[in-house]
């Protein structure tokens, strides 16, 4: 039986509160089951290809990319519109993020999302990111989607987001390709 895969994470405290961000991750069976999973998504005609959250590396991340780049466009089986390869603690110009990379079908990126709320439990502390500030939302041919991490949105984060106006309305705004602040 394959190794599960495994988190790494580095733990820091701040103002005597326990941090972590993921630094690496063990998989060591993904190299197949990407392959696996890609393939099936065609099979089954996917609009959206996600994975989970923290556990797609930037190196795996590449291989998802390469695998959606080389295949075979005379196959008669559609690409999905959208991936999603995991989401992944990166460091930017205002410090760690936890960001979800959005591809199209033919793996180009079309769209980063920075998690809006860091999660936090009794184990591992409160993950050490700085929160991101816009909503993410993309128009494809067949649906309008919107990216959200973990507990993005929930009813236990509270975000501002579209308060005092009707649901239609919020995607009204959004149908546009608006970046939204939160």
């Amino acid at each position: 039986m394959p190794k599960a895969l495994e988190l790494k994470p580095e733990f820091c405290s701040i103002a005597g509160d326990k941090r972590f961000r993921v630094a690496s991750v063990e998989a060591p069976s993904a190299d197949g089951a990407l392959s696996e999973q890609i393939a099936q998504a065609l099979k089954e005609n996917c609009i959206a290809v996600v994975w989970p959250e923290l556990t797609v590396s930037p190196e795996l991340r590449a291989k998802i990319v390469e695998l959606i780049r080389d295949r075979d466009v005379t196959d008669e089986l559609e690409a999905p519109e959208i991936l999603i390869p995991g989401t992944w603690h990166e460091k930017t110009d205002h410090g760690i993020v936890n960001r979800a990379r959005i591809y199209d079908g033919y793996g180009e990126e079309r769209l980063s999302y920075d998690k809006i709320a860091p999660y936090a439990d009794d184990g591992w502390g409160m993950e050490n990111v700085t929160a991101g500030d816009r909503v993410c939302v993309l128009a494809t041919e067949s649906a309008l989607m919107g990216v959200a991490i973990c507990l993005d949105f929930c009813d236990v984060c509270q975000t501002g987001f579209g308060q005092g106006t009707r649901p239609e309305h919020r995607l009204g705004r959004l149908q546009r390709g608006e970046l939204l602040p939160v």
